[in-house]
């Protein structure tokens, strides 16, 4: 940026015109005045119907990252007990066979 160019305290916004100092009102026109905006029930309707055709692929997509996790987090729980099921197995089996808790 140069320095002979002064910085300006606003910023523009999508609902607010910001125009230079000394502009006329001929600049004044803004989007909203020369175009018609569309139907806020229109484009709720596309929403939805967007919204509708996107259920399904992201609820297939959401079932298949909670089955993956779950499938997971059980493995992970299956592994840290395995040894402490081993041990305790092999002291029951013991017990059962009359040889009490000697290894």
């Amino acid at each position: 940026m140069t320095g002979s160019r002064p910085r300006t305290r606003f910023v523009p916004t999508l609902t607010e015109v910001v125009l230079p100092s000394g502009a006329g009102p001929a600049l004044a026109a803004t989007p909203a005045q020369t175009v018609a905006p569309a139907s806020s029930s229109a484009t709720r309707s596309m929403l939805e119907a967007a919204v509708d055709d996107l259920m399904p692929q992201a609820r297939e997509q959401l079932r298949e990252r909670l089955h993956n996790a779950a499938h997971a987090l059980a493995e992970e729980q299956l592994r840290a007990m395995e040894e402490t099921l081993r041990q305790q197995l092999r002291s029951a089996l013991r017990e059962a066979a009359g040889m009490g808790n000697k290894r």
